[in-house]
């Protein structure tokens, strides 16, 4: 996911009309922080976010959309007790994706940028880690 400072303009996409829907594990008020934004840009490269809200100030009216090219999935937000709702499309999971990534960032003690690192190796391949190079993955 991007940082909001990094966002790009949408591309259209096709979105299968099917969705899945089920309560969010964590919403996306907890994802509203540049640490996890960071972390899970990492994480989740290429995947493209945004909040849509009513044009009117009621609590419960917006939700978080995330997609790529293919799949799409949006999470509404509901009551500051964590109620929301997640509908997923596409042959992607992208929420349990995120769901699953924001509980990596919790596991590792919620790190900041300061301990995540970058290898770009001679072929141009770009490998983050966090804490040691030897633990790295592909972005």
């Amino acid at each position: 996911m991007w940082v909001r400072g990094q966002r790009q303009p949408s591309e259209p996409f096709d979105v299968d009309d099917t969705f899945d829907y089920r309560p969010a594990v964590a919403g996306p008020g907890e994802f509203d922080t540049h640490p996890a934004q960071f972390a899970l840009g990492l994480r989740l490269p290429g995947l493209r976010t945004m909040d849509v809200w009513a044009d009117h100030a009621r609590f419960g009216t917006g939700r978080t959309e995330i997609w790529d090219s293919i799949s799409y999935a949006h999470c509404r937000w509901a009551d500051p007790d964590g109620n929301h709702a997640v509908a997923q499309s596409g042959p992607r999971r992208l929420w349990d994706e995120v769901e699953a990534a924001f509980e990596w960032w919790v596991k590792n003690d919620r790190p900041g940028p300061e301990r995540f690192g970058l290898t770009v190796t001679t072929d141009g391949t770009h490998r983050a880690w966090l804490d040691d190079p030897a633990e790295s993955w592909v972005i």
